[in-house]
């Protein structure tokens, strides 16, 4: 344990100064993760590593349980559940955390540049208007509900670089000890 630790915090550092740099995020991008699916996937490397401690957790609890006949909702076990899913948790957001800020700036500047383009595209139209006694171009009324719903879409566009895909295999690796918990409860009693 104490080793991934050192290696989450190493990663986390690493990454932390790796996003310092200029950073192509694509908000537009398939993946739905900016661009950035490939730290969902090293993250999701960690599924194995996360149910194999939830394995090990599971398992002191159950040992708890037979050899010392402590209850399964122990305090002790309790803390060994909490500690396995208080880890596994920073494990998995620690090294996407890092990308967080510029998923954000991106975005940001992404709604800047938006917002120019909409601001040069209305003055064009009021000057047009004012000018050309009413007179209005269809192709930039067109432009800015484009605009309109560009920035709608831009808007909702997330700033973490995972998907719901990569949540649910998290929460159904972390929920293994649970898992185990409960069949050796069913199994054995509960205690």
């Amino acid at each position: 344990m104490t080793f991934l630790a050192l290696r989450l915090l190493i990663a986390f550092f690493v990454l932390k100064s790796l996003f310092r740099l200029p950073v192509n995020i694509q908000p537009f991008n398939v993946d739905g993760c900016g661009g950035l699916s490939s730290l969902a996937k090293q993250s999701s490397k960690l599924y194995a590593v996360f149910i194999a401690f939830g394995v090990i957790a599971a398992l002191g609890v159950i040992s708890n349980f037979l050899n010392y006949g402590t209850e399964l909702t122990s305090p002790y076990n309790l803390a060994l559940l909490v500690a396995y899913f208080g880890l596994t948790t920073i494990a998995f957001f620690l090294p996407l955390y890092t990308t967080r800020k510029s998923m954000s700036a991106a975005k940001k500047e992404l709604i800047a540049s938006i917002n120019q383009r909409y601001e040069k595209i209305h003055a064009k139209l009021e000057s047009e208007s004012a000018s050309d006694a009413g007179y209005q171009s269809i192709a930039s009324k067109e432009d800015l509900e484009a605009l309109r719903l560009l920035l709608k879409t831009v808007t909702k566009m997330q700033v973490w670089p995972f998907n719901y895909r990569s949540l649910a295999l998290f929460f159904s690796s972390l929920s293994t000890p649970l898992f185990l918990t409960y069949l050796a409860a069913q199994v054995f009693g509960s205690g």
